[in-house]
């Protein structure tokens, strides 16, 4: 349906926004401290898609109506505009949109001051608790939450989610410092940022499996539009891994070396990793919002 089709869309591109704005939040407030050039450009990125992601979740929501009614009929109509306000679905909504805009001031706030300051330190808790609040509203819908074991499971996409976070957040920022700040500088904090990256990333595939097993009842998944786009994703989320990889192991070192081709490499990159990981939150949007794993 025409209806299912736009919302999808919407849905995915709300995620893609989301997960910039938490998770290049994270990123900032961690190393802000090594990026002189960069930092300031990079947070006034942030506060932009963190707006957008606020734009894009109020139309994704008021998408919501539109479904219940089965055509766009429900845009306009207040009863099912209230109904979709009233459901756990209004309840994730408020918490997101509650979760950007302490994103969003803490960005703000933390632009024009100085590290280790009583006012960023209160700034940079913004930017984590507004991360840890966008992340948290995935745990009251969707089908995790019928699960007789629901809290384990909520467990497991918190940590699954505020990994992916972390890892896609950092991505755009780290293409810009490789761009703008000196060799030396973009590499000591990608140094830094795959230390800790290699205690973070790895949360994704295992927190993501094993809710796959516990979720999945059945092979039979597979053959059914919920499982193919499961595949899809798996496979993005396999790329990323090997992406991962090359830059930690590869190209990082080499710009440490100061090799002149490291920093296009780097950029290049990172740019397709971005791009695989836009396309799994899309794919993470389609498969969420129009499937469920026990159902054709």
């Amino acid at each position: 349906m025409m209806v299912d089709a736009v919302a999808v869309l919407i849905r995915g591109l709300s995620f893609i926004a989301m997960f910039q704005a938490a998770g290049g939040a994270v990123f900032v407030t961690l190393f802000a401290t090594w990026l002189p050039l960069s930092g300031l450009r990079i947070r006034r990125l942030l506060r932009i898609v963190t707006l957008t992601a606020i734009a894009l979740l109020l139309l994704q929501f008021s998408f919501e109506a539109t479904r219940l009614a089965g055509d766009f009929s429900g845009l306009w109509d207040e009863r099912l505009q209230k109904l979709a306000w009233d459901s756990a679905a209004g309840t994730a909504m408020r918490l997101r949109l509650s979760g950007l805009v302490l994103v969003f001031v803490g960005l703000h706030s933390g632009a024009a001051l100085g590290a280790g300051t009583a006012r960023r330190r209160i700034a940079d808790l913004l930017c984590m608790v507004g991360t840890l609040l966008v992340t948290v509203a995935f745990t009251v819908i969707g089908h995790t939450v019928d699960h007789p074991h629901r809290a384990a499971l909520a467990l497991l996409l918190l940590a699954h989610l505020l990994s992916m976070a972390f890892w896609f957040g950092a991505l755009w920022p780290l293409r810009q410092a490789v761009i703008h700040e000196a060799p030396a500088a973009a590499a000591a904090v990608l140094s830094r940022f795959s230390r800790l990256a290699v205690w973070i990333v790895p949360g994704v595939p295992v927190a993501g499996g094993t809710l796959v097993i516990l979720l999945v009842p059945g092979w039979f998944v597979f053959g059914q539009p919920y499982g193919r786009l499961l595949l899809a994703k798996m496979a993005g989320l396999g790329a990323l891994l090997g992406f991962a990889a090359w830059n930690k192991l590869r190209l990082t070192p080499a710009l440490v070396r100061n090799n002149p081709a490291a920093a296009s490499r780097l950029r290049r990159s990172l740019t397709l990793e971005y791009l695989i990981m836009a396309a799994v939150l899309v794919i993470t949007a389609a498969m969420t919002g129009l499937y469920s794993p026990d159902t054709v």
